[in-house]
């Protein structure tokens, strides 16, 4: 499925959008990408260019933002699959590529400590090799994590990098195909 959306509230260049700042933010955006992905969708993004074919500033700095994110983040975006579940609540999405299950947290970067990943509760730690925290291309920060009563429990990392990386990025590496492992709460 597709879902197309706009910058801001218009399909076309729009003073009142420029003028008044109507544009959603970089925040906004990329939730609604990852939101997409991870339902199995495609985000078609319409932007507004002027009449002269230049893209106005506020534009510019909304799909720069996130193409910062994608360097960054990118290999939990292209290529990837739904999971089993696209996520709970409106906290955490999922997506899958071989046997890395993504798991991306809105506002994380204004968390801290640890986070339980739902569904998770009935998988054996030993399935589970490595957790990583994305921080570019071939990122290889280990995280902590641990298993709970209710599920995988992740530790939030202290230094996240970049600033305004508020969704964050965690890949499980698993020792088994994702989608072998039970999604129950």
């Amino acid at each position: 499925w597709e879902n197309p959306a706009t910058l801001g509230v218009s399909y076309g260049f729009s003073n009142r959008e420029e003028d008044e700042n109507l544009y959603r933010t970089v925040e906004q955006l990329l939730w609604l990408l990852i939101d997409t992905v991870s339902k199995n969708g495609i985000l078609l993004l319409n932007i507004g260019p002027k009449a002269d074919g230049t893209i106005p500033p506020n534009q510019q700095q909304r799909l720069l933002g996130m193409g910062k994110w994608l360097a960054r983040n990118g290999e939990a975006i292209y290529g990837t699959r739904p999971w089993k579940k696209p996520g709970f609540q409106e906290q955490i999405r999922f997506t899958v590529k071989d046997k890395t299950l993504f798991v991306i947290k809105k506002n994380a970067a204004l968390s801290q400590g640890s986070f339980i990943v739902k569904y998770s509760k009935n998988w054996n730690i030993n399935d589970i090799s490595s957790v990583r925290f994305l921080k570019g291309e071939n990122s290889k920060v280990k995280v902590s994590f641990s298993k709970t009563n209710q599920g995988i429990e992740i530790t939030i990392p202290n230094e996240r990098g970049a600033a305004g990386m508020d969704n964050l990025v965690f890949a499980i590496n698993l020792k088994q195909d994702p989608f072998t492992l039970a999604a129950d709460l």
